[in-house]
Order: C-alpha cells, then sequence, then structure tokens
C-alpha cells in the first residue's frame, strides 16, 4: 500500500494529501511509513486488532456518548464516538454506527441461526432412522450443540419359530442420539451491542464527523473507476507504471469524447430538423434523445466483403444500408458515400 501512496505523491506533487483506503491499509509499517513523511491517512482497523475487541467488550457494561453525525448524499443515519484510547501505534480510533450496517448485521446473525437450526434439524432426521453415526463422537463431529442420548429398548425372541405362550424373549437396549439446539443468549446480546459499529483509524486532525465525511467519500471515486470495466467493459491490464496509467486513462476519455459528440451531433441535428424522435429500439420503437450506444448498436451487423482472386479484388460488395441507417449518418453529418470502403 505504501507503494500507491508514493505513486499519487509524486503525481500529486506533495504529501500532505488525506490518503483513504481500506483495512489493508492498517498496516503498523505501512502507517507509520506514510506518516513519517508527512501524509495523511484514514482507513479501517480491522477486526483482529485488540483495540476492536477492547471496545466490544467496553461498550458491554457502558454507556456510550454517541454523537449524531451527517454524511452529504447519505440516507443512512449515522453516529460518532471518538475512542479515549490510542491505537498501539499511537493514532486516533473513530468509532462509527451506521444504521444500514446495524440492520446488515442483525440479518445476517439471523440468517446464519436460521441456516445452523435447519442444518440441525436435518441431522435429527437423519439419527432418527438408519444411520453410520453410531457414536456419540460421530455424531459430535455433525454439531457443536448438546447431544441427548437415548436407550430405546428391543425385545427378540430366543429362537425361530411362530411364538406362543412358552417363547423365550431377549431384551436388548439400542442408542438413539438426538441433537438438542440451545441459543447462547449471552452472546447473542453480546453481538446485538456491537452491531452497525465498526472503527476508522486515522492520524490527521480533522473532527470526528470530518474523518467519517472523508472516508464515506472515497467509494463515489471507486464507483468511477468501477464504471471502467461495468459500463465499457474493459478488461483487466498491468498498470504496473504510472505511463501506462495515463495511456490508457487518456483512451478511455477519447472514446467518452466520441460519444459525447456522436450524441450532441444527433441530438442538435434532430432539434434544427425539428424532428421530435427516431425509431432506433425495438420493434420501431421511438426515441426523443438517442444515446451514442444505441446509435451504433444499429451499425453493428453491418459489413463489407472484397472478392479476392489470385490475389487480385475481383469486385466489392458494399454494406447495405437502410433508411434509419442513411438518416442516422446524415444527423451525425456523415457522407453517406465516404461512409462506403474503398475497393
Amino acid at each position: 500500500m505504501w507503494k500507491t501512496w508514493e505513486c499519487i505523491s509524486s503525481l500529486a506533487g506533495r504529501t500532505d494529501f488525506i490518503y483513504v483506503a481500506d483495512s489493508k491499509l492498517c498496516v503498523s509499517d505501512t502507517m507509520q511509513y506514510i506518516s513519517g513523511r508527512g501524509g495523511k491517512f484514514i482507513t479501517v482497523l480491522p477486526s483482529t486488532r485488540r483495540e476492536e475487541k477492547w471496545f466490544h467488550d467496553y461498550i458491554q457494561g457502558n454507556e456510550v456518548n454517541w454523537i449524531k453525525a451527517q454524511v452529504h448524499g447519505s440516507e443512512d443515519a449515522f453516529e460518532i464516538f471518538e475512542s479515549p484510547l490510542l491505537s498501539s501505534e499511537g493514532y486516533r480510533i473513530i468509532w462509527v454506527w451506521s444504521s444500514w450496517k446495524d440492520s446488515t448485521d442483525h440479518d445476517t446473525r439471523q440468517k446464519a441461526m436460521e441456516k445452523s437450526m435447519n442444518a440441525i434439524a436435518e441431522l435429527n432426521r437423519k439419527l432418527s432412522g438408519r444411520t453410520r453415526m453410531k457414536t456419540r463422537e460421530a455424531v459430535a463431529v455433525k454439531a457443536d450443540h448438546a447431544i441427548a442420548e437415548e436407550e430405546e429398548e428391543m425385545f427378540r425372541q430366543a429362537k425361530r419359530g411362530r411364538p406362543g405362550k412358552d417363547t423365550v424373549y431377549t431384551r436388548s437396549v439400542r442408542k438413539r442420539f438426538r441433537v438438542n439446539v440451545n441459543s447462547m443468549r449471552e452472546n447473542i446480546a453480546y453481538d446485538e451491542r456491537c452491531d452497525g459499529i465498526f472503527p476508522l483509524i486515522t492520524n490527521t486532525d480533522l473532527t470526528p464527523e470530518e474523518v467519517l465525511q472523508n472516508y464515506k467519500y472515497q467509494p463515489m471515486l471507486e464507483k468511477r473507476n468501477e464504471q471502467l470495466k461495468s459500463v465499457y467493459s474493459i478488461m483487466p491490464v498491468l498498470l504496473k507504471r504510472i505511463d501506462r496509467i495515463e495511456a490508457f486513462l487518456f483512451i478511455f476519455f477519447a472514446a467518452m469524447l466520441i460519444e459525447a459528440l456522436i450524441e450532441r451531433s444527433v441530438r442538435l441535428s434532430m432539434k434544427s430538423g425539428k424532428i421530435r424522435s427516431i425509431p432506433v429500439y425495438h420493434e420501431g420503437k421511438n426515441c426523443e434523445s438517442p444515446t451514442a450506444s444505441r446509435v451504433l448498436s444499429l451499425f453493428s451487423g453491418v459489413q463489407f466483403h472484397r472478392l479476392i482472386s489470385n490475389g487480385k479484388i475481383v469486385e466489392v460488395f458494399q454494406p447495405g444500408l437502410n433508411t434509419l441507417q442513411k438518416n442516422l449518418l446524415k444527423l451525425m453529418e456523415i457522407d453517406t458515400e465516404r461512409f462506403y470502403l474503398p475497393g
């Protein structure tokens, strides 16, 4: 992570910007490296850190003075609390409660409990009939719950033949196992007190609310990067050097610029020609504001062919354009004749 920070520092020409990242940044050496060079960071404290375990234990029997916080553009409710204890590296820890995470944590725990109950019920069903699990230890491997052991009496004739008044029976006892489920209410109550909270660690001098606002702004930036792959279907490449990133983003910018110019040209031509809509959708449905992707898709099947014999072009078969395609070329101010390729 410190290499990424160094690249950004080189691009920005300074080190005093706030570097916001996920929990992979929360490594002592990395945080101290950034802080030692004048950098600022905000990141998530991993659940494996003892600071989180301490706070989870602390809130079980102590009241926390949560303060409401506002995050621009979010409909979720937030509350914040700055920990009285610093991290082991000496950095501030800001605890955040989120209404969305509170609901998610509750639902996740409930689904896990329901899944476990269904699994135990299925195990009991298997234990009630013929089963390969003949010992208590075998059943214990299948479930970490209380196991009830029952004895079932069985009587069999000592000898073969039709039973009568003098028939002798032998008594045998067969063990049956049943898995009982007991909810651990203390553990559930412990987890419920921790629903919705997560810790941020920072070396900035920002207020707790400003720390949260800076952290929540990060996904907006990541969403734009995600659109490179989702919207524009750009394949992953190895972008290890800054010049590769610059070239890649320039191509991306050029593609967006071309799309914007296509849409602008078509819509301005429609406006000047007083054309309210054109049938670019399936089944000839009209559209008042055609997008570039829709316009380009209408030309996806256009092809031309060359007939070659002995290395010489015998004939060129130009694409056959329909009326809609010709009209779109005019709206884009492209000469139809220039659209055809030379032989």
